[in-house]
């Protein structure tokens, strides 16, 4: 995450926009994105015809990778896709991710590493496999699905880094996030596999070990 121009954050594919005027600080590697909590976030777009903003569209799982710092202890948004998608978010000390789709519902947790300093924090999702959850490279929690009655239709569907979307927090009260993200990274498959096959650049998991 490198270079802000024009309130876009360069990327060779995707158009994601940047508001509230984040900006680049030294990250794990290279720059990073600060956002300091109200108003600050951002915006990847709707990809609800696609993996990357649609469960329904990943028969081979997700994986989603980042370096983080968290810069506060508040209640806060992590990442939301929406609908049928990824919510990420910080609550009473732990971390919390979930993943809804087709009436299922995929929830695990962990307690929050320490503020100011970089993790490597790692979701990985399969449909037939469950969710993993990765801090630091190690397993913190695996959940397999439960039943939960189907959303409704209707709710946001973009993906946010930083914000809920509108539906998500369901009355409970969450603040922008005051958190670094550096190289964010999207896989459409298990992690499992994508280390089998060196998808994963093994430079970053070293560093964690």
């Amino acid at each position: 995450m490198d270079k802000i121009r024009g309130g876009q954050l360069e990327h060779p594919s995707l158009n994601i926009e940047v508001l509230g005027n984040p900006v680049s600080v030294p990250g794990k590697i290279g720059k990073a994105i600060t956002l300091n909590g109200p108003d600050q976030y951002i915006n990847i777009g709707d990809h609800h015809d696609k993996c990357l903003g649609n469960l329904k569209k990943c028969p081979h799982g997700i994986t989603l990778s980042t370096w983080i710092k968290f810069n506060d202890e508040n209640n806060m948004y992590i990442l939301s896709t929406g609908q049928d998608g990824i919510r990420v978010f910080y609550r009473n000390g732990y971390i919390y991710v979930t993943l809804e789709t087709m009436g299922k519902s995929w929830r695990a947790s962990a307690p929050s590493p320490t503020i100011r300093e970089w993790h490597y924090l790692e979701i990985s999702w399969h449909p037939e496999f469950g969710l993993n959850l990765y801090m630091d490279n190690k397993l913190k929690e695996h959940s397999d699905f439960r039943n939960v009655p189907p959303s409704p239709d209707g709710r946001a569907k973009m993906f946010y880094i930083g914000r809920p979307n509108e539906g998500d927090t369901a009355g409970e009260r969450f603040d922008y996030s005051r958190m670094s993200v550096d190289e964010m990274e999207i896989w459409y498959g298990r992690r499992e596999e994508l280390l089998a096959f060196d998808y994963i650049l093994r430079a970053y998991m070293e560093d964690v070990s």
